[in-house]
């Protein structure tokens, strides 16, 4: 099925509609909703992503290069 999307430009919500039989899964909770059980969204997973990114300029101290 990535051979479809990466390959053959097979659209991911073609091939998510086919795994989970949801018609138009992109309009209702999209493949990260049905991949986790509806416990989580998009804009969840993209703030968290986002949020993770950002630890080391909200705690700079901890990410600093040391020198030998």
């Amino acid at each position: 099925m990535v051979e479809e999307v990466f390959f053959k430009g097979v659209e991911v919500e073609e091939v998510m509609e086919r795994i989970s039989g949801v018609q138009q899964i992109g309009e209702k909770f999209g493949a990260i909703g049905f991949l986790t059980k509806k416990h989580y969204t998009r804009f969840e997973i993209t703030k968290m992503a986002v949020v993770a990114a950002l630890i080391p300029r909200v705690n700079p101290c901890l990410y600093r290069l040391r020198r030998s």
